[in-house]
């Protein structure tokens, strides 16, 4: 691709006159051409400058990609036509436009007046750019509203945008053509590039570094199996790899995010780290739970040069520490880990009792983690269990403490905050209610989890072969706000017959029979515990049932809940009660669940000896 100007002499004095009524600029185009024109024109003499000075090999070139049908790659967006600036090596040959190749997003308008719709925009496409870098820390953008341009900063929480500059003024000018200059001189770190990743020198494959400790451990060949799919929050990016000299080695997943800081007494790791420390200690002796949880090989925070050069924690405020931005609301500690053995998405199951014996391995790992390392998971979702498979039989993991909490320390004053996916949230969660969290919040997350595979097919084979399977009930626990979402599935959960309107949107076929009873079933042994007071069942505080426990009356049957404070009446709150006692039922349920499955996927064979 050349450097020079790519636009006529007119087109960039236009552009650069918009305030004059005699310019040439008519609409959104003509802003993009002038734009293209400008950056083209800087790149040129920079490249001039550079080569009397012999620094070449420093210098990026700032080029301008427009009118480009780039498609998005692993998001859900159409293509478009996308308005980008690449920055490359002059070593480097320039490849295709593509979000890959982009330093950043340039949203164009003719009017000045339309800068927040710029923004939107801007922020709408630019996590394409996560999605297929997995080197990027941070984003750059522009926005140009008729002569107005503004450079954008995009981080995990926050946008920032410098001064407008208006460039119809050579002050203005100036100031654009010092901030191309400087894309061009950075560093890749200023740039929004991790140094910790990186394309080896055949650059068909990425390295990543996995610290630990004073260790640090290189991990190649990596496959990308999990990109970042959104511009801000966490941006989990996981990768399968080799430890780099120890070729004999098994493949590991290695998963890279930006949680927020959560110190932890033990020794001022993030959550996640700690916890799965504890876990591979304490559960490494207990038989038949291995490969149903993951085992840390490594993990830490990453390490950046700083400011002095020496090794620092890579964080939020460190990855932009010289750019004299706000500081951010949250800080986020970028931590990465690598886990064996390896799994694959839950979709990937073959049949719902595939599916079935998956999920109850990770449920199972779950009761054990909670009883034997006091560790509560908190987010089981779709993304959360993996799939494994061993001598042609399938397993289950459960992955991800990102949001995991110490029962110890607050199970009694319960954890009023929302953590997890919507769809699959508990009650509780939703409503941000003051009952403590117990693990009967993740079962309850697990009857969602099995009722919306159900609903809408455990894997992309039978999406397609029933792509008009019903799911208006079960659609709305992801429509609306958290208190919405709660409120309906109180609804869908309150009562036998109810929760059959929903059980009646499984897909119809006799493969799903064993899902819809194992749902059931689930539904059954966690709402309307045979060991729960009647009055004290279901998902709604029962007000009948709170005036006869305060008149003195008690069931004539004995029930595990007998001792429960009779002013307990909230069927939530009371079953948390004994919550320890349910999930032995749950536990027993999906087991035989489980049982069943085995016996469907893989039966005995009987051979018959004739004489």
């Amino acid at each position: 691709m050349s450097t020079r100007p790519t636009a006529t002499h007119k087109e960039l004095v236009g552009w650069v006159t918009m305030n004059d009524a005699r310019s040439s600029v008519r609409d959104t185009a003509d802003v993009y051409r002038g734009i293209n024109a400008f950056v083209s024109f800087v790149a040129d003499r920079v490249k001039f400058n550079v080569s009397e000075h012999r620094y070449e090999s420093l210098v990026r070139s700032i080029l301008p990609v427009g009118n480009a049908d780039v498609a998005p790659d692993d998001t859900d967006d159409r293509p478009r036509d996308v308005h980008m600036l690449t920055g490359r090596l002059e070593c480097d040959p320039a490849s295709y436009p593509n979000y890959g190749a982009a330093l950043c997003l340039v949203e164009a308008r003719f009017d000045p007046d339309d800068q927040k719709q710029a923004y939107e925009q801007l922020a709408m496409h630019s996590r394409n750019i996560y999605a297929v870098q997995p080197h990027r820390r941070f984003l750059w953008g522009l926005t140009v509203c008729g002569t107005y341009v503004r450079a954008c900063l995009l981080s995990n929480d926050n946008i920032y945008a410098s001064k407008v500059v208006d460039v119809s003024g050579p002050e203005g000018r100036e100031h654009f053509v010092e901030l191309l200059v400087n894309w061009s001189m950075c560093e890749s770190p200023r740039a929004g590039y991790d140094p910790t990743i990186w394309r080896n020198d055949a650059r068909d494959k990425w390295m990543i570094n996995v610290f630990d400790g004073g260790a640090t451990r290189t991990y190649h060949e990596l496959g990308i199996c999990v990109g970042a799919s959104s511009l801000f929050g966490r941006h989990t990016r996981c990768f399968i790899g080799k430890a780099r000299g120890a070729e004999d080695s098994e493949k590991v997943l290695i998963k890279d995010c930006w949680p927020h800081v959560a110190e932890d007494a033990a020794g001022g790791q993030p959550n996640e780290i700690t916890f799965l420390r504890e876990i591979r200690e304490k559960l490494c002796d207990v038989l038949g739970l291995a490969g149903k949880y993951p085992v840390l090989e490594a993990g830490g925070i990453v390490q950046v040069k700083g400011k002095d050069a020496d090794m620092v924690d890579d964080t939020t405020t460190a990855a932009t520490a010289d750019l004299e931005l706000a500081k951010p609301v949250l800080l986020r500690k970028h931590m990465r880990i690598a886990i064996r053995p390896i799994g694959v998405s839950l979709n990937m199951v073959d049949s719902p009792d595939e599916l079935i014996i998956a999920v109850c391995d990770a449920m199972e790992a779950h009761t054990a983690i909670v009883r034997r390392c006091g560790i509560l998971h908190r987010d089981i979702s779709f993304n959360n269990i993996l799939v494994s498979r061993t001598g042609g039989k399938v397993g289950g993991m459960l992955i991800d403490f990102d949001n995991a909490i110490r029962l110890d320390v607050e199970h009694v004053a319960g954890q009023p905050d929302r953590t997890g996916t919507l769809p699959f949230m508990s009650v509780g969660n939703l409503e941000e209610s003051l009952v403590a969290r117990t693990s009967l919040d993740d079962w309850e997350s697990c009857i969602y989890l099995l009722c919306w595979l159900g609903a809408s097919s455990v894997n992309d084979r039978d999406q397609k072969r029933y792509k008009d399977s019903p799911m208006g009930r079960i659609l709305k626990w992801r429509n609306g706000d958290e208190g919405d979402i709660a409120e309906v599935k109180r609804q869908h959960m309150g009562s036998t017959p109810y929760f059959k309107k929903i059980l009646a949107e499984f897909i119809v076929d006799g493969r799903y029979n064993g899902l819809r009873g194992l749902a059931m079933a689930l539904h059954k042994t966690l709402f309307f515990n045979a060991n729960v007071w009647p009055l004290c069942r279901g998902s709604f505080l029962n007000d009948e049932s709170l005036e006869r426990l305060q008149n003195g009356e008690r069931p004539q049957e004995k029930h595990y809940d007998f001792g429960v404070d009779i002013n307990i009446t909230d069927p939530f709150a009371r079953r948390a009660e004994i919550a320890d006692k349910i999930v032995d039922d749950l536990l027993d349920t999906l087991t035989k669940a489980r049982n069943e499955a085995i016996k469907r996927l893989y039966p005995t064979r009987l051979e018959t000896i004739s004489e």
